[in-house]
C-alpha cells in the first residue's frame, strides 16, 4: 500500500480521470420517482505507520431502517440547507475540497460540478450529525458514481474524503458503532463470502449476493454487503484496479431481513 500523501493523489487523479461518473445523467434520471441521499466515504492515515490508511465506517442501529447494517455515514438530501451549504463550498467559503480535486470536479461542467457539491455538502452535514466529524476536518478528493438500492427507492450519491485530524467519535442514537478498517483488508481474498438473504412478508424474496468480513476492535464479526459493499468495490476497481476474486462456495452468511429492519424501531 502506497503512504497517506500518495494514496491522496492517486485518488484524486483516478477519480478525476474516471469519465463514468453520471451524476447529472442520473439526477436527471431520479429526480420525482426516487429519493437522493449523499454518503461519505471516508478515509485516514495511522498515527503510527505511515502507510497505513484505513476507511471508517459505520453500523446503522436498529432505530432506523436498514438496522445492523454496515454503510458509510450519511442520509437523505435536504434541498434547502444543502444547497446553501454548497454554494458556500463552490464559493471557496468553506474550503473542504482539495485544490487538484475541485479542478477535477469543475472539468466536468458547471451542472455536473453543482451536484457534486451539492451531495458533499449533504454528506458532510450528515456525518457530523451521525458520528460528530465535523466538516472542516474533511478534505474531499474525489467522487464516485451514483448506486440505485434494490429494496429501497433511494439512490446513493458517494463522495470521497480524507480527514485530515484525529477526532473524537460521537455516534448518535442512528448509529451502533464506528469500525475502523484496515484498507489493506480489502486485499486478502480469503475476507471475502457470500450472503444469503432472505426476507418475510407478503413481498419475500431470496438473495444471494457477494460481502466482505469485518473483525471489529473486539474480533466480532461484521458482514459487509449491498450498497456500501458495491461503492467499495467500485472504488477499488477504479483507484487500483482490482476486482472481486472468487469465493469459495463453502463461504456463506446467512441473514432474514425482518420488518424491523424495512422500517426501523424508534421506540428503542
Amino acid at each position: 500500500m502506497t503512504n497517506r500523501e500518495h494514496f491522496q493523489e492517486l485518488v484524486i487523479r483516478k477519480l478525476g480521470e474516471f469519465a463514468e461518473l453520471n451524476y447529472l445523467e442520473t439526477w436527471q434520471a431520479i429526480r420525482g420517482n426516487r429519493l437522493a441521499a449523499g454518503v461519505l466515504l471516508i478515509f485516514s492515515g495511522s498515527q503510527d505507520d505511515h502507510n497505513q490508511v484505513y476507511v471508517h465506517l459505520i453500523k446503522r442501529s436498529r432505530r432506523v431502517t436498514q438496522g445492523g447494517d454496515i454503510s458509510c455515514p450519511g442520509g437523505m438530501l435536504n434541498p434547502r440547507l444543502d444547497k446553501m451549504l454548497a454554494f458556500f463550498i463552490r464559493c471557496g467559503i468553506f474550503p473542504v475540497m482539495d485544490v487538484a480535486a475541485r479542478q477535477w470536479a469543475k472539468k466536468r461542467g458547471a451542472d455536473t460540478f453543482t451536484l457534486i457539491s451539492l451531495f458533499l455538502a449533504n454528506a458532510l452535514r450528515e456525518t457530523w450529525e451521525e458520528i460528530g466529524l465535523r466538516p472542516w476536518n474533511i478534505k474531499f478528493i474525489g467522487p464516485l458514481p451514483p448506486y440505485s438500492l434494490y429494496t429501497f427507492q433511494r439512490t446513493i450519491f458517494p463522495v470521497v474524503g480524507w480527514a485530515t485530524h484525529p477526532w473524537k467519535a460521537k455516534p448518535s442514537r442512528e448509529v451502533e458503532k464506528i469500525l475502523k478498517v484496515p484498507l489493506t483488508t480489502f486485499f486478502e481474498t480469503s475476507n471475502y463470502t457470500h450472503f444469503l438473504v432472505t426476507s418475510q412478508g407478503d413481498q419475500a424474496y431470496r438473495l444471494e449476493l457477494p460481502a466482505f468480513v469485518i473483525l471489529d476492535e473486539e474480533g466480532q464479526k461484521e458482514i459487509l454487503w449491498g450498497a456500501t459493499f458495491n461503492i467499495i468495490m467500485k472504488f477499488l476497481q477504479v483507484v487500483f484496479g482490482f476486482s472481486l476474486p472468487a469465493i469459495p462456495e463453502n463461504a456463506i452468511f446467512h441473514r432474514v431481513l425482518t420488518q424491523e429492519y424495512m422500517k426501523g424501531n424508534r421506540y428503542l
